[in-house]
Parts: C-alpha cells; structure tokens; sequence
C-alpha cells in the first residue's frame, strides 16, 4: 500500500498512461511477492528435509563393515526384484527407525497378482541373504527375520496357489505337522536354489548396487530408483562390451 501511494502521489491517476503504468506495477509487485513466499516455502522445506537426513547420519554408528552388509542385503533384494520387472520406489541403507542398522527396498505389487507373483516374491524375499552368501561368502542374521516372516507366509500361499512341482494341495487337508514341514523345506530349498543361480549370473549388478548404496545412501523415489537401474544396465552393457574385446 506504501508503495501504491507514491506511485498515486508521483503521478496523475486521471491519465489513463499514469493509470495504466501504476495498474502493472501493482501487479507485478504482486507476483514478485507471491514468488518470493514460493521460494522461501521451497528452501525452508529443503532446509528441514536436509536437518533430518543430518539428523539421522548422526544416530548411524554403523560401522563400515556393517554398512556393506546392508548394502549387499538390500542390492539383493533390488536386483531380484529388478530382473522380474517389478518397479521398485524406494531403496536405502541410510538409518532410521524403521530400517534401524538394516535398509530397505520396497517394490510396488502390481494390481493383478498373475501366475509366478507368489515364487518371485518368496525369492526377492530371499535374494538379500542369499546375496550376502554369494557376495560376502556367508550370510548375518539382522536382515534376515523379517525376510524369513515374509517368505514362510508367501510359502502358504505359492502351495495353495497350485503353482508348485506338487499341483493342487490343499493345506487344510495336511494336518501332518511333518508332512507340512517336509513340504515347507523342499519348496524353500528349490527357490533357495534357484535364487541363487540368478544372483552368482548377476553378481556384477550386486556390486555395481552395493556401491551406488554405499556412496548414496538413498534412492527415496521411483525416479531415482530408475535412473540408478539405467546406470547399472549401462556399466553391465560397457564391462561385457570391454570383456569381449579383449
């Protein structure tokens, strides 16, 4: 207003080329301001994301060797996860509540569970320890419950789903608490096995993630997580190109 009225004092209102002047100048004074409140809301909002991802570095005590094993664990669980097509939104070892010393990969289910869902998420589930074992040459319990959990569960449902060597079972039918468990393990062993032998062929992209995590810490969209699967495509592309002229 303190600035309307100088203008209104500077010049003859009455003259439409004064009053056309001072309309644009009161207008633009209005969009200036209205971007600065977007600007200011745009840093205070980096500011505060930026204090808790300080924050949160600053209850990581991890050492560097356990840093690697949750890079390795969740590189797993990434590029099993990756190879059957499923688009994946988050990827992290960076600390918090929820990951505690572990990290975390979540990938989005599609809208219609089809044939093979059931065995590919009881390997993704596996593929963090397993690539512990193929990475590491052994594999640590802190990642390995919860996957465990999600996989005996998955189990129930990979058998009731007809899918497996066995055909149509039902498990209510199955009292036999050996019988079930004899049924348990074998499934668990085969997609064990089978996880295995996918990840030994792709081992180079368990290193190339480990790395990009190691250095990164998070990959908190899928935007991101895309862009990183662009350049581990990329290296795996240049290294077999290089491999093979050699």
């Amino acid at each position: 207003m303190y600035l309307t009225a100088l203008i209104l004092g500077a010049y003859d209102i009455l003259d439409i080329d004064n009053f056309c002047a001072v309309f644009i100048c009161c207008y633009l004074v209005k969009i200036i301001l209205y971007l600065v409140k977007i600007i200011l809301a745009y840093l205070m909002g980096y500011s505060k994301e930026n204090r808790n991802i300080v924050a949160m570095n600053n209850q990581d005590h991890r050492t560097e060797e356990e840093l690697i094993i949750a890079a390795v664990h969740e590189a797993g669980h990434f590029v099993m996860a990756k190879l059957f097509g499923y688009k994946v939104d988050q990827l992290t070892i960076q600390y918090s509540e929820q990951t505690g010393n572990g990290g975390l990969m979540h990938s989005i289910p599609p809208d219609l569970i089809e044939e093979g869902y059931y065995k590919e998420s009881i390997m993704i589930a596996y593929a963090g320890t397993i690539a512990e074992k193929v990475v590491l040459g052994t594999s640590y319990p802190s990642g390995r419950r919860s996957d465990l959990e999600l996989a005996t569960e998955m189990i129930k449902n990979y058998i009731s789903s007809g899918e497996t060597k066995y055909g149509l079972i039902n498990l209510i039918h199955l009292t036999d608490q050996y019988d079930r468990l004899k049924l348990y393990t074998e499934i668990s062993h085969d997609l064990e096995e089978e996880t295995k032998s996918i990840l030994i062929d792709h081992k180079n992209l368990i290193y190339y993630t480990k790395n990009e995590l190691l250095k990164n810490k998070a990959f908190r969209n899928e935007s991101e997580v895309d862009e990183l699967w662009d350049r581990l495509m990329s290296k795996l592309t240049t290294s077999s190109e290089e491999q093979y002229s050699m």
